[in-house]
């Protein structure tokens, strides 16, 4: 897997280089052929073009609030000395590509120019602005000219002398490198950017304001999947079915959107879908809604999350996460609770190593961090991902390093005159949550501890 990966990495660096060569050749190219000044002519004259790749969602809901603060950062009537950006960060699934698309369609009619540019990577990059060049007229009938770096170069050229108001999606952008390649320069407010991303990273070194799209609440999650099933006037009943829906789910949109979908298929009664699910559950989340647009699943949404980790420690710890209760896992637990295991999870006792392996995990949104309390938080769906692609000796195996690590919150003896050791009280506090939770965890999926005897320890001192 990690040979897979690096290999991965190699190509697309590759793919990067060539695509800033071949640009740097096609600028040389095409300023002799003084293509520039004709492209500069063509640019002062307004033009109306659209090229969003997905049908608008009907059963779209919510989110009113962040579509607001990206309308005003980015409306063409905004006043702004260059171009104006805005990042939407978060985890696979959480809706970012669902809530650009809703603001691609909103301002269809406000701008004179909507791009929706594939940004997984420089070629898809290309390829997006080859398409859109040559909606707009910008490409010649050469081969030369229609090559993706001589449409990208075109294309920035274009932004950057336009009179043309123009929203730019840079969808799926995970990659900074191939992005800052395709940026446009300073435009003179005439251009509007949003960028979707899981990399806080990149989201951080380009917009001038990011924006974390987080998972639905309640309220939210229980409107959006009774309205993708057609059941927005059903009974208080069905409301409560939905609601214990969406919380199995932690409100994730891609996963309701899903389970919609499913449920629509299949002519399912909502109470009749979380006993089947619970059974069931891989092979819900690896089916394809076919009544989306996106590409994606549960499953590959994971898959490609999982598969963007190059470091053995980053996987090593989003694995021992998926055993923690999912908010609040408290740093101190990690640094001080792994002492005495082995080689492999030595990385945990260091801060310095622990803090790269986590900031890995927060680039590809994976956890996240609470900024005062530096806590780490992780998605239960996530984490229940993570959890079935282990093999079984693999997690329990984790299991019992979780309760060793869990112990170091509860001292195995006690002071002489006032029992539990008070210093001892806020790590146990801290501990507490977790431990109920592994419990109900060995409880629900079948994880059993190998070292019975220091599970039993463990629960022992909880309970003193």
């Amino acid at each position: 897997m990690r040979i897979k990966r690096m290999t991965l990495s190699v190509e697309s660096e590759a793919d990067l280089a060539r695509m800033r060569k071949d640009e740097c050749q096609y600028r040389e190219v095409l300023d002799l052929l003084g293509t520039t000044q004709l492209a500069r002519d063509d640019e002062s004259k307004r033009v109306r073009y659209s090229n969003i790749p997905f049908s608008a969602n009907a059963k779209f809901n919510g989110r009113d609030e962040v579509l607001a603060t990206v309308n005003s950062a980015l409306a063409p009537d905004m006043v702004a000395s260059s171009h104006k950006s805005v990042a939407l960060f978060g985890m696979g699934g959480v809706g970012k590509t669902q809530i650009a698309l809703k603001y691609a369609y909103n301002s269809v009619n406000h701008f004179d120019v909507v791009m929706w540019v594939a940004a997984d990577n420089a070629i898809a990059i290309g390829q997006s602005f080859r398409t859109i060049a040559d909606g707009l007229g910008l490409l010649g009938d050469g081969d030369e000219m229609n090559h993706s770096a001589a449409a990208t170069w075109k294309m920035k050229n274009w932004l950057l002398n336009t009179k043309s108001s123009c929203l730019v999606v840079f969808d799926n952008a995970d990659d900074l490198a191939a992005l800052k390649t395709a940026w446009p320069g300073a435009t003179g407010g005439s251009v509007s950017i949003l960028v979707t991303t899981r990399d806080l990273t990149v989201a951080s070194s380009l917009a001038a304001q990011k924006i974390q799209v987080n998972a639905l609440g309640d309220d939210e999650g229980t409107k959006l999947l009774l309205r993708a099933i057609d059941l927005e006037d059903g009974s208080p009943l069905d409301a409560e079915h939905a609601l214990d829906i969406s919380r199995t789910f932690g409100g994730l949109p891609l996963a309701l959107a899903q389970v919609a979908g499913f449920i629509t298929q299949r002519r399912l009664a909502l109470k009749d879908f979380l006993p089947l699910y619970e059974r069931y559950s891989y092979r819900v989340d690896s089916r394809r809604n076919p009544g989306s647009d996106y590409e994606h699943t549960l499953s590959t949404v994971w898959d490609m999350s999982f598969q963007k980790l190059t470091e053995t420690n980053s996987a090593c710890l989003l694995n021992l996460l998926s055993f923690f209760e999912p908010d609040g896992i408290a740093e101190d637990i990690l640094i001080n609770g792994s002492k005495d295991l082995d080689e492999e999870f030595l990385f945990l006792s260091d801060q310095f190593d622990l803090g790269d392996a986590s900031e890995e995990l927060m680039r590809a949104a994976l956890v996240q961090r609470a900024a005062q309390s530096s806590d780490l938080s992780m998605h239960r769906l996530v984490q229940s991902a993570v959890r079935k692609r282990l093999e079984k000796s693999t997690a329990a195996k984790l299991f019992d390093v979780v309760v060793h690590m869990l112990c170091w919150g509860f001292p195995d003896h006690s002071s002489v005159d006032i029992g539990h050791q008070i210093s001892a009280w806020a790590r146990c506090e801290n501990c507490l949550p977790h431990v109920h939770h592994l419990v109900g965890l060995a409880r629900s999926s079948g994880i059993a501890a190998l070292d019975r005897q220091k599970y039993a320890d463990l629960l022992l001192r909880c309970a003193w």
